[in-house]
């Protein structure tokens, strides 16, 4: 069973969680088709982002590339002296 809190909810178990600890608010219309949609939405996003960060770190100490630890280098910022020494006058 993927998520037991919601399905002891639904069905309407003795021992169930209070509703604001299982969706996460308090509604004072009866839920609907599309909030539990949302709530699974929102539970399998958060299950997603877990993964990733437990890949990311494993990864991260396993990877030395040279890429990450290259700096960028500046581009030169342009000012009007710097423009003027570039730029010499001709005679006519």
């Amino acid at each position: 069973m993927q998520y037991p809190d919601m399905h002891d909810w639904l069905a309407l178990e003795t021992n169930r969680k209070p509703d604001n600890e299982v969706w996460g608010f308090t509604s004072l219309s009866p839920y609907n088709l599309e909030q539990l949609k949302a709530w699974v939405a929102k539970k399998e996003r958060k299950s997603s982002q877990r993964e990733v960060k437990a890949a990311g770190s494993s990864s991260k100490k396993r990877q030395t590339s040279p890429e990450k630890k290259k700096k960028k280098k500046k581009k030169p910022v342009l000012t009007s002296s710097s423009f003027l020494k570039k730029r010499t006058l001709q005679p006519l």
